[in-house]
């Protein structure tokens, strides 16, 4: 037995402590344009290539390519959750359109009190309508949640294991 001192152990893992997932790595939509009207690439090896189709040709060395044109920037992109806070306010803006059309042309010349009352009474009605309605389409606005550069060889590496056949010589005739 010696009289060294022993390194400290490591700390226990906290069963309790639930790591995020990687914004990035979970993200939906991936480009290489930071202002990009439209997303639609799914990876970030499919976001590389079509950032770098631009340059290439049919003839390229896409080794070549890719170190002029590295690093490159992906950027990582999640649709935004709907959020309610407006739900309300456009019921109440349905149903004030509702009041001041059947006013225009079935009501009497002084407005209607019990329509509007009706209508008042109907609001958590058409919130839960407008709810529902909301619920059966998809948010397509989306948020950028992450940034990644990558360098040639990452890029090389990625697309080789995705993209194999851009590295492949074209034959000739």
């Amino acid at each position: 037995m010696t009289d060294e001192a022993q390194p400290p152990a490591p700390p226990k893992p906290d069963p309790f402590d639930i790591q995020k997932p990687d914004p990035f790595d979970s993200a939906t939509y991936y480009t290489t344009d930071d202002s990009a009207e439209t997303l639609s690439c799914g990876s970030v090896s499919e976001a590389i290539e079509e950032g770098l189709d631009g340059w290439a040709s049919p003839d390229c060395d896409m080794v070549e390519l890719i170190r002029e044109h590295t690093p490159i920037t992906i950027y990582a992109y999640e649709r935004e959750e709907f959020n309610e806070e407006h739900l309300e306010s456009w019921a109440e803006s349905a149903l004030e359109r509702l009041y001041e059309e059947w006013c225009d042309e079935y009501g009497g010349p002084d407005g209607d009190d019990e329509f509007e009352k009706v209508t008042r009474d109907a609001l958590p009605e058409q919130v839960a309508l407008f709810r529902k309605i909301i619920a059966k389409v998809p948010v397509w606005r989306c948020k950028q949640v992450a940034v990644r550069v990558y360098n040639a060889d990452e890029v090389e590496a990625m697309l080789r294991e995705d993209s194999p056949y851009l590295f492949e010589k074209p034959s000739k005739p």
